[in-house]
């Protein structure tokens, strides 16, 4: 493919002809490819106004100085030189790029997508340019359009870091985590380790639950770039899912020594130490929180919650519902809202904390908003295996407090091996057993194995 600053060369004929005679058109540009050459980009700016000064300006020498001004980032000077040249050479495949280029770099995405498409017009494929695409999708929140043109530049050129990168960044926007640590991974092995990667492919591990490997990349990342405060912050927030609170703490510590802002300070501080289950100081760090940011919704819920645990909204925290509906969550983070809510709940569990993470699952079960999202059973369901395995002594209970709830059908669909187990357990009667397909008894089966093993023993003729 071609590069992005690439041009037709001249011979180094050129070059002697120029000293003969200054005025030799020729000479001023190679002086100026030579120089680009060796990084004297100024100095071939020069060469390609000598030129232009000497035998007129023509689309070929503005471009030139784009991609000379582009080389060294005076984007101002590369938009006036790209438009000069398309003045005169309106398909100008490169000027259109090096317009697109500099758009995007002083924040002009919109305008900057509009040059490259036509950039793309009157150019062969090349990476550069499907990269430049996929960065300005990506900042505009395009995500499917910046996954599709990083996937282009792949097709050129399989083993491009930048394209691997991208591609992992889209997909992971798109909730394609299993895809996004694929790409990144490839991303370190052909482009080496990688600070700003290594801690993209944390962030995919930690929410794909791969808490080791994410710790050991972040703790690459860090090896790499020890000033990062985000770095820092992703590293507390999965020593926080291993419940290793002190160390996530001092994490957070240490990102705030790196001019991590108060709002990610004290929003990491607040929930790290609402899944340790201290709440007291979970409500001090958050109420920080809120004067720097009043109007952040995920301090407000965060807050909102931790109220909740100190006893504020009932004993089975009637009131949080109402008070969590208040804040204004954006859709596509309330799942992320909800999963918090059963994180500390299970939290509350280890500790014996039977009350707060009931009055957790009430409070849950009551946003009714929630129950028609395909994750919520997903969701609810991991939450009871959870109780199975922390406290099978509460189980009965807390499923009696979920088949109380209106529910939605997908919903009652997952939930009835539970119910059905619960049943069991309470009854003993085996004719509950005979009345399930295999497929449902077979769960049921494995929750009572899970939650009493010794009445599970006299079941087996039902496996």
């Amino acid at each position: 493919h071609r590069d992005l600053h690439s041009f037709p060369t001249r011979r180094s004929s050129d070059l002697s002809a120029l000293a003969r005679n200054p005025r030799h058109v020729s000479g001023w540009i190679q002086l100026g490819v030579a120089a680009e050459s060796l990084g004297q980009y100024e100095r071939a700016l020069d060469a390609y106004r000598r030129a232009a000064e000497v035998g007129g300006a023509t689309s070929e020498l503005w471009t030139r100085q784009a991609a000379a001004t582009a080389r060294m980032g005076r984007w101002h000077d590369t938009i006036h030189s790209a438009k000069a040249a398309l003045e005169t050479k309106p398909n100008s495949g490169l000027a259109w790029l090096f317009l697109g280029q500099a758009l995007m770099n002083l924040g002009e995405d919109d305008q900057a997508l509009d040059a490259l498409r036509r950039a793309a017009e009157y150019l062969e494929p090349c990476t550069e340019l499907f990269l430049l695409q996929a960065f300005a999708f990506q900042r505009l929140g395009m995500w499917k359009e910046g996954l599709a043109s990083a996937e282009s530049a792949l097709t050129l050129d399989a083993e491009h870091p930048l394209a691997l990168h991208f591609v992992g960044f889209a997909a992971a926007n798109l909730g394609q985590t299993d895809r996004a640590c694929t790409a990144l991974r490839k991303s370190v092995e052909v482009g080496g380790p990688n600070a700003d990667t290594l801690l993209l492919l944390a962030k995919c591990l930690h929410q794909n639950g791969r808490l080791k490997d994410a710790l050991s990349a972040i703790d690459e990342s860090l090896a790499l770039k020890s000033d990062s405060a985000e770095a820092w912050l992703t590293r507390g927030w999965v020593l926080g899912e291993e419940r290793r609170f002190d160390e996530a703490l001092v994490c957070a510590e240490r990102a705030r020594q790196n001019d991590a802002t108060d709002r990610d300070y004290y929003h990491a501080m607040g929930d790290l130490n609402l899944l340790g289950g201290a709440f007291t100081d979970a409500l001090r760090q958050l109420e920080s929180g809120l004067k720097s940011q009043p109007d952040d919704w995920d301090l407000q819920a965060d807050h909102t919650i931790a109220s909740g645990c100190l006893g504020w909204h009932g004993p089975l925290m009637e009131a949080l519902p109402p008070n969590l509906n208040r804040v204004n969550i954006p859709p596509q983070s309330t799942s992320a809202v909800c999963e918090f809510m059963f994180k500390i709940a299970a939290n509350c569990l280890r500790r014996s904390e039977i009350e707060t993470a009931r009055g957790l699952l009430n409070a849950n079960l009551e946003m009714n908003s929630w129950h028609a999202s395909d994750w919520y059973p997903k969701l609810l369901g991991g939450f009871l295996r959870h109780v199975i395995d922390i406290s099978p002594s509460v189980f009965p209970a807390f499923v009696d407090l979920v088949s109380h709830k209106t529910l939605t059908e997908d919903t009652r669909s997952i939930l009835d091996p539970f119910v059905k187990a619960k049943e069991l357990l309470e009854t003993r009667d085996l004719t509950i057993l005979e009345r399930l397909f295999p497929e449902v008894r077979e769960l049921v089966l494995d929750v009572v194995r899970r939650v009493e093993p010794a009445f599970y023993e006299s079941l087996k003729r039902f496996a």
